[in-house]
């Protein structure tokens, strides 16, 4: 288990009242919004295997690759901005557009049996663990 650490979330309990922002300039004025172009993942580890969940709402399966280069695995997705055509013109547009990477360290793992699947706006990767330290590194098939 020493090749992923678990991480807990960092929830401050009490905010800083010492300064009238309180600890607005300390983290900076983007900490608020750091998370908000990630993907969200999840990674369990199940003795054996890794077992990662990433949602990607709204992407196509063509618009993901996976890939496993020892020690890193990269999760990509990408989407395209939507162009105005027809006639239509947004008057106000949220979602996000541009390509998305998340990339994690795990060591010793069996690149060639990495299963990925993709459904309901949620990719799957089931990541066997090998101890012989041997991996060469591939792209993912995601089905």
């Amino acid at each position: 288990m020493a090749d992923l650490q678990p991480r807990k979330r960092n929830r401050e309990l009490f905010p800083d009242f010492t300064s009238p922002f309180g600890s607005l300039f300390n983290e900076g004025f983007s900490a608020p919004f750091e998370n908000f172009n990630k993907l969200k993942i999840d990674i369990r580890d199940e003795g054996d295997r890794y077992f990662v969940e990433a949602e990607l709402p709204g992407f196509k399966k063509e618009d993901i690759d996976v890939e496993y280069k020892e020690p890193q695995l990269t999760i990509r997705a990408k989407r395209e901005q939507k162009e105005e055509s027809d006639g239509k013109s947004y008057v106000y547009q949220e979602r996000s557009y541009g390509e998305f990477v998340r990339t994690f360290q795990m060591r010793n793992v069996k690149d060639e049996d990495i299963e990925a699947i993709f459904e309901d706006g949620v990719l799957q990767l089931e990541v066997p663990k090998d101890d012989t330290g041997r991996a060469d590194g591939r792209k993912i098939d995601i089905h």
